[in-house]
């Protein structure tokens, strides 16, 4: 009997411990959860308060400096007044000075008061009445100085001066009321967020009783929740055997180790091998590695792809059979009882592949086809434009003038897309001649100087005084260059100056050219070196290009062995640089 009740005594303090640890939960939750309301509405109140400490400090500032605007405008008036009744010029008040510092201080309390934009209309009547007063007080003295002032004159120039003081007065004083009415609004909020304050610290205590009582439900109810989890597990687990059996990608884990520990049915359709016969095997085991890379190489490198929350890498898969096939492998972290495991599931891409050589096959067939029409017919626009046949109708020039610019726009699409065809499927040969970037720099600025005069912009070119030689091939540097200039010039405003400058940077040598336009969007610019490229914008699609300048150039660059890079701001310009390897001296 004492064994038999040993195990159930055994289970009864399990049960103890767990429902202990709920309500130890539960209460830890609704303790934090009430600190954290309480400190919100705490710092909401206080939050309100300031704003309104804030305001009332705000509008007293600004009826103060009215006030005082108004007092300077009376000091100026009587002392006027008395130069004119006296005539001595020691009544004679320093009235240019003084006009510059009240319209100074009417500006300043008008851009003070910019959170105020009901004041606007006000304070600009007041600077209007200011100007007219002082203008008014500006004529009475010249009046008085001249002694060519008449009583009646005088005394209709006074009264002009005391009703515009008396508008100064009354847009002041609208202003102070308007101060007044908002400080008082303020105040009332202020009481409001109060009161709200104190019924959420009601409700909150009404929350706390709730959860005590609901922590006895829980309790109770316990049992029965724990076997209804039980059977969703199982429903669960069998859901994700269906899953994975029924997948059409392979999807194999891999333990801490980098060794394979399971993999679906997918993975025998896709490369022949049983998960029976890769189970233990390095997952490099799978794929045909780089050259002088091993499974544990290649493990690594995936645990770190894992780490930095995944991604998508493109590899070639081994058949069983010896053959291959292109997979795009996705990989995940998984978490379990033994650790972090790794998720590879592979997809096969085998006809995203032979899509993408039909597409690039039809591409360059059909720009070869189109090249040499289109550049028959651009020369015979050209012709046309240029007169060649006799002078055109004024309508007529105009749309064969349109026409010649759009088809030489075409044909440069059209050769551009060849170019980086021909760069990215290795069809173009490149110089390996000892070039001087600077020598290649002023070409390119020299060459597209009519382009900028165009565009109303300067170009400048600074050169340093070192060994600025590299290894490459002129001409495409050049095309590099003349890509950077052309999309600077284009995107700056009429009247900046594009900055061209070649400089050696430790064992590379940079080439960089900095406009002052409008800057590179955010959301642009982890695309601006893909095909097509441009931002989606109006003002962007009027300045025309072909989208394909900045791969092409970032494709010469890697010929190159260096690098294209570019730093921007918006609102305040760009700066392309080409880094390539310095030839050593000998």
């Amino acid at each position: 009997m004492l064994m038999q009740r040993r195990p159930k005594d055994r289970r009864r303090f399990r049960r103890g411990i767990r429902n202990v640890s709920i309500i130890a939960v539960l209460g830890a939750c609704v303790s934090i959860a009430i600190v954290m309301a309480v400190g919100f509405a705490s710092f909401r109140e206080f939050a309100a308060s300031q704003h309104a400490r804030e305001d009332l400090i705000y509008s007293s500032s600004i009826r103060a400096e009215l006030q005082s605007i108004y007092e300077q405008l009376l000091t100026v008036e009587s002392a006027t007044r008395g130069f004119i009744i006296t005539g001595e010029a020691e009544f004679r008040p320093p009235l240019d000075e003084d006009r510059t510092r009240i319209l100074a201080r009417i500006a300043a309390v008008t851009k003070f008061a910019v959170e105020r934009p009901e004041h606007t209309d006000d304070l600009a009547r007041l600077k209007r009445l200011a100007e007219a007063e002082l203008r008014l007080l500006g004529e009475m003295i010249d009046a008085r100085m001249h002694s060519d002032a008449t009583p009646a004159g005088s005394i209709l120039q006074v009264r002009q001066s005391k009703g515009l003081m008396d508008q100064i007065a009354e847009t002041v004083e609208s202003i102070a009321e308007a101060e007044i009415g908002a400080i008082n609004a303020r105040t009332q909020e202020v009481r409001v967020v109060g009161q709200r304050t104190k019924t959420t610290l009601l409700a909150l205590l009404g929350a706390a009783i709730a959860v005590v009582f609901g922590s006895t439900a829980v309790m109770l109810t316990h049992l029965v929740g724990r076997r209804r989890a039980e059977r969703a597990l199982g429903d669960a687990l069998s859901r994700q055997r269906a899953i994975l059996a029924s997948a059409i990608d392979s999807i194999v884990t891999v333990n801490v180790e980098g060794r394979i520990e399971s993999a679906n049915p997918a993975t025998t359709r896709l490369l022949g091998w049983q998960p029976e016969e890769i189970a233990g095997k390095p997952l490099g085991t799978l794929f045909s590695l780089p050259e002088g890379t091993t499974p544990a190489d290649f493990m690594t490198e995936l645990s770190s792809t894992a780490k930095d929350g995944g991604g998508v890498r493109e590899l070639i898969g081994l058949r069983k059979d010896g053959g291959t096939v292109p997979v795009d492998v996705a990989i995940g972290r998984m978490r379990d009882s033994g650790g972090q495991n790794l998720v590879a599931v592979l997809h096969d891409i085998t006809e995203r592949k032979r899509a993408e050589v039909m597409k690039n096959e039809f591409v360059s067939t059909v720009s070869h086809e189109l090249r040499t029409p289109l550049t028959s017919i651009a020369g015979s626009l050209g012709l046309l434009a240029g007169g060649a046949t006799g002078s055109l109708p004024e309508g007529a020039q105009r749309l064969v003038t349109i026409a010649s610019q759009n088809c030489r726009r075409l044909v440069r699409l059209i050769n551009d897309i060849l170019d980086i065809e021909k760069m990215q499927s290795s069809g173009i040969t490149f110089a390996r001649d000892t070039v001087s970037l600077a020598e290649v720099a002023e070409r390119s600025v020299e060459q597209n100087s009519g382009f900028a005069l165009e565009h109303q912009v300067a170009l400048t070119l600074e050169v340093e005084p070192r060994d600025l030689r590299v290894t490459g091939d002129a001409d495409r540097l050049i095309q590099v260059l003349t890509n950077l200039l052309s999309n600077a010039v284009k995107f700056s405003p009429a009247g900046s100056t594009v900055e061209v400058s070649v400089a050696r940077r430790g064992d590379h040598v940079r080439a960089t050219v900095r406009d002052h336009g409008m800057g590179i969007p955010e959301s642009f610019r982890s695309a601006i070196f893909t095909r097509f490229a441009q931002a989606d914008n109006s003002d962007t699609r009027q300045r025309g290009g072909t989208g394909l300048g900045l791969a092409i150039a970032r494709e010469i660059a890697d010929h190159h062995d260096g690098t294209l890079s570019f730093e921007t701001e918006e609102g305040v310009g760009t700066a392309f640089h080409l880094d390539l390897p310095a030839l050593e001296a000998p």
